[in-house]
């Protein structure tokens, strides 16, 4: 298995992977995905990316070049409910 630091981001993002084919899934996505655009050069070219972010906005522009973008937040139970977010440093509601 080969580990690597993908991106210097302060939340970080770090992976270890082999030489076969590969899903990626990325929970928030935060407007950055500088850390699975490094992965593309490294990972085989059937590898497939997953990205899960409750803010569209940028967001889905940004995961699309590459991958499946999906408008969800996650949580610890699975129930349909309204989500808090920080958008622009501001909380902001989002179905």
């Amino acid at each position: 298995m080969i580990k690597k630091t993908l991106a210097k981001r302060k939340d970080g993002k770090y992976v270890g992977y082999k030489d076969k084919p590969s899903i990626i899934v990325t929970l928030g996505i935060g407007q950055d995905t500088t850390a699975e655009e490094a992965l593309l050069k490294v990972l085989p070219k059937s590898s497939k990316f997953y990205g899960v972010d409750p803010v569209h906005e940028v967001n889905e522009e940004l995961y699309a070049k590459f991958g499946k973008f999906f408008p969800f937040a996650v949580g610890g139970k699975s129930k349909v409910s309204r989500a808090s977010v920080l958008a622009n440093g501001k909380c902001a509601l989002t179905f």
